[in-house]
């Protein structure tokens, strides 16, 4: 486990199935999340407006960063599992 010190924002259009129009990291100063969070805010915004986009017409998509030479999990696949047993056809 590592501790965040940036957060990324990928901002896509039509709320999600347009195009990245930002994918940037915002450094994190000491502190909670919460305390972080309205300085955080105004200047996502201000990186989206800057661009002619507002937070509500994009999908916004917050993650944590890997720092540099951290080792990266193994790959992991998922698969949706089906419930309903196959019906036969007549």
């Amino acid at each position: 486990m590592f501790g965040a010190r940036t957060l990324r924002l990928r901002a896509t259009t039509l709320r999600g199935i347009g195009v990245t129009v930002l994918e940037q990291d915002f450094r994190l100063r000491p502190g909670s999340l919460e305390d972080n969070a309205p300085s955080l805010v105004a200047a996502m915004e201000t990186e989206l407006s800057g661009l002619a986009q507002t937070s509500g017409s994009c999908e916004l998509v917050l993650s944590v960063p890997t720092p540099r030479g951290t080792a990266a999990p193994l790959a992991d696949v998922a698969a949706p599992s089906r419930s309903a047993a196959p019906t036969a056809s007549p």
